[in-house]
Protein backbone atom coordinates (compact mmCIF):
# COMPACT_ATOMS: atom_id res chain seq x y z
CA UNK A 1 0.00 0.00 0.00
CA UNK A 2 1.29 3.99 -0.88
CA UNK A 3 0.39 6.61 1.01
CA UNK A 4 -0.76 9.96 -0.73
CA UNK A 5 -1.35 13.48 0.59
CA UNK A 6 -5.12 14.64 0.02
CA UNK A 7 -4.83 18.38 -0.37
CA UNK A 8 -8.56 18.99 0.78
CA UNK A 9 -7.57 16.99 4.29
CA UNK A 10 -4.44 17.29 6.30
CA UNK A 11 -5.03 14.07 6.83
CA UNK A 12 -2.74 11.38 4.40
CA UNK A 13 -4.95 8.54 3.15
CA UNK A 14 -4.18 5.17 1.86
CA UNK A 15 -4.22 3.84 -1.35
CA UNK A 16 -3.94 0.95 -3.29
CA UNK A 17 -0.19 0.96 -5.71
CA UNK A 18 -3.60 -0.26 -8.37
CA UNK A 19 -5.26 2.60 -7.87
CA UNK A 20 -2.58 5.05 -8.34
CA UNK A 21 -1.58 3.06 -11.29
CA UNK A 22 -5.31 2.93 -12.26
CA UNK A 23 -5.01 7.19 -12.74
CA UNK A 24 -1.97 6.60 -14.61
CA UNK A 25 -3.28 5.39 -17.35
CA UNK A 26 -6.76 7.03 -17.43
CA UNK A 27 -5.28 9.82 -17.29
CA UNK A 28 -4.35 9.64 -21.06
CA UNK A 29 -6.22 6.58 -22.10
CA UNK A 30 -9.66 5.93 -23.50
CA UNK A 31 -12.06 3.05 -23.25
CA UNK A 32 -14.94 1.74 -24.77
CA UNK A 33 -17.60 5.12 -25.30
CA UNK A 34 -14.87 7.30 -24.41
CA UNK A 35 -12.69 6.17 -27.22
CA UNK A 36 -15.18 5.68 -29.51
CA UNK A 37 -15.80 9.84 -29.22
CA UNK A 38 -12.39 10.52 -29.44
CA UNK A 39 -11.82 8.63 -32.93
CA UNK A 40 -15.34 10.61 -34.35
CA UNK A 41 -13.41 13.68 -32.90
CA UNK A 42 -9.94 13.19 -34.84
CA UNK A 43 -12.22 12.17 -38.02
CA UNK A 44 -13.90 15.25 -37.89
CA UNK A 45 -10.26 17.43 -37.71
CA UNK A 46 -8.59 14.85 -40.12
CA UNK A 47 -11.27 16.01 -43.10
CA UNK A 48 -10.20 19.51 -42.27
CA UNK A 49 -6.91 18.43 -43.92
CA UNK A 50 -4.38 20.95 -44.50
CA UNK A 51 -1.19 19.37 -42.43
CA UNK A 52 -2.62 17.65 -39.96
CA UNK A 53 -3.10 14.70 -42.08
CA UNK A 54 0.49 14.93 -43.04
CA UNK A 55 1.75 15.41 -39.74
CA UNK A 56 -0.10 12.51 -38.50
CA UNK A 57 0.93 9.92 -41.18
CA UNK A 58 4.91 11.36 -40.79
CA UNK A 59 4.43 10.50 -37.13
CA UNK A 60 2.93 7.23 -37.99
CA UNK A 61 6.15 6.47 -40.09
CA UNK A 62 8.33 7.73 -37.00
CA UNK A 63 6.63 5.22 -34.97
CA UNK A 64 7.47 2.69 -37.33
CA UNK A 65 10.72 3.91 -37.60
CA UNK A 66 11.31 3.52 -33.47
CA UNK A 67 9.13 0.56 -32.71
CA UNK A 68 11.17 -2.64 -34.33
CA UNK A 69 14.43 -1.16 -31.92
CA UNK A 70 12.50 -0.30 -28.83
CA UNK A 71 13.19 -4.25 -27.92
CA UNK A 72 16.71 -4.01 -28.43
CA UNK A 73 16.79 -0.86 -26.04
CA UNK A 74 14.56 -2.82 -23.62
CA UNK A 75 17.13 -5.28 -23.44
CA UNK A 76 19.75 -2.45 -23.15
CA UNK A 77 18.01 -0.97 -20.17
CA UNK A 78 17.95 -4.10 -18.34
CA UNK A 79 21.25 -3.24 -16.30
CA UNK A 80 20.12 0.68 -15.54
CA UNK A 81 16.58 -0.95 -14.02
CA UNK A 82 18.93 -3.68 -11.61
CA UNK A 83 21.08 -0.43 -10.55
CA UNK A 84 17.56 1.70 -9.85
CA UNK A 85 16.63 -1.00 -8.17
CA UNK A 86 19.59 -1.46 -6.31
CA UNK A 87 19.41 2.40 -5.42
CA UNK A 88 16.01 2.18 -4.16
CA UNK A 89 15.15 4.46 -7.20
CA UNK A 90 17.66 7.51 -6.44
CA UNK A 91 19.54 6.65 -9.90
CA UNK A 92 15.95 6.93 -11.66
CA UNK A 93 15.69 10.65 -10.91
CA UNK A 94 19.23 11.37 -13.41
CA UNK A 95 16.87 9.42 -16.10
CA UNK A 96 14.32 11.03 -16.04
CA UNK A 97 16.20 14.44 -15.98
CA UNK A 98 17.71 13.26 -19.24
CA UNK A 99 14.60 12.20 -20.79
CA UNK A 100 13.17 15.39 -20.24
CA UNK A 101 14.32 17.56 -22.87
CA UNK A 102 13.19 14.86 -25.15
CA UNK A 103 9.60 14.28 -23.79
CA UNK A 104 8.89 18.14 -23.29
CA UNK A 105 9.69 19.11 -27.01
CA UNK A 106 6.55 16.25 -28.16
CA UNK A 107 4.27 17.71 -25.45
CA UNK A 108 5.59 21.57 -25.97
CA UNK A 109 5.70 21.37 -30.28
CA UNK A 110 1.73 19.58 -29.96
CA UNK A 111 0.53 22.75 -27.88
CA UNK A 112 2.74 24.73 -31.06
CA UNK A 113 0.44 23.16 -33.37
CA UNK A 114 -2.26 24.40 -32.59
CA UNK A 115 -0.76 28.00 -31.33
CA UNK A 116 1.14 28.82 -34.18
CA UNK A 117 -0.31 27.60 -37.79
CA UNK A 118 2.67 29.10 -39.05
CA UNK A 119 5.33 27.32 -37.63
CA UNK A 120 3.71 23.26 -38.35
CA UNK A 121 6.27 23.12 -40.81
CA UNK A 122 9.06 23.43 -39.26
CA UNK A 123 7.21 21.17 -36.29
CA UNK A 124 6.89 18.93 -39.31
CA UNK A 125 10.59 18.31 -39.75
CA UNK A 126 11.69 18.57 -36.30
CA UNK A 127 9.37 16.77 -33.92
CA UNK A 128 9.25 13.03 -35.73
CA UNK A 129 13.08 12.56 -34.73
CA UNK A 130 12.12 13.94 -30.99
CA UNK A 131 9.83 11.29 -31.14
CA UNK A 132 11.73 8.61 -32.04
CA UNK A 133 14.15 8.97 -29.70
CA UNK A 134 11.46 9.64 -26.96
CA UNK A 135 10.27 6.58 -28.05
CA UNK A 136 13.62 4.82 -27.14
CA UNK A 137 14.48 6.38 -24.13
CA UNK A 138 11.49 5.33 -23.00
CA UNK A 139 12.84 1.74 -23.26
CA UNK A 140 15.88 2.29 -22.31
CA UNK A 141 15.82 4.04 -18.99
CA UNK A 142 13.76 3.11 -15.50
CA UNK A 143 10.36 4.16 -15.58
CA UNK A 144 7.35 3.27 -13.94
CA UNK A 145 5.71 0.91 -16.63
CA UNK A 146 2.52 2.96 -15.99
CA UNK A 147 4.11 6.17 -16.96
CA UNK A 148 6.33 4.61 -19.66
CA UNK A 149 3.06 3.40 -21.36
CA UNK A 150 0.95 6.95 -20.72
CA UNK A 151 4.34 8.70 -22.15
CA UNK A 152 4.47 6.19 -25.12
CA UNK A 153 1.26 6.92 -26.09
CA UNK A 154 1.59 10.32 -25.84
CA UNK A 155 4.38 9.94 -28.01
CA UNK A 156 2.51 7.86 -30.94
CA UNK A 157 -0.29 10.91 -30.53
CA UNK A 158 1.83 13.12 -31.91
CA UNK A 159 0.92 16.39 -32.79
CA UNK A 160 -2.72 15.41 -31.06
CA UNK A 161 -0.67 14.78 -27.65
CA UNK A 162 -1.61 18.08 -25.95
CA UNK A 163 -5.43 18.05 -27.42
CA UNK A 164 -5.60 14.54 -25.96
CA UNK A 165 -4.61 15.30 -23.18
CA UNK A 166 -6.98 18.52 -22.93
CA UNK A 167 -10.28 16.49 -24.67
CA UNK A 168 -10.02 13.77 -21.64
CA UNK A 169 -10.15 16.84 -19.00
CA UNK A 170 -12.72 18.20 -20.73
CA UNK A 171 -15.01 14.69 -22.25
CA UNK A 172 -13.97 11.96 -20.27
CA UNK A 173 -17.11 10.10 -19.12
CA UNK A 174 -16.53 8.68 -15.69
Amino acid sequence: MGYTFDSKSPKTRQTTTNESQRDRRLAVSLESDDLKRWDDYIAELREQGGLLNAAIKLNDVAVAIATPVVPVFRMAGLPLRVLGTISFGAVNVIFRLLLIPFFAVVLSTSTFWDAAPRARILLLLITPAFVIVSLWLLALFPENPEIRDAKTSLCKLWPLSRKRLEWIRTHRIY
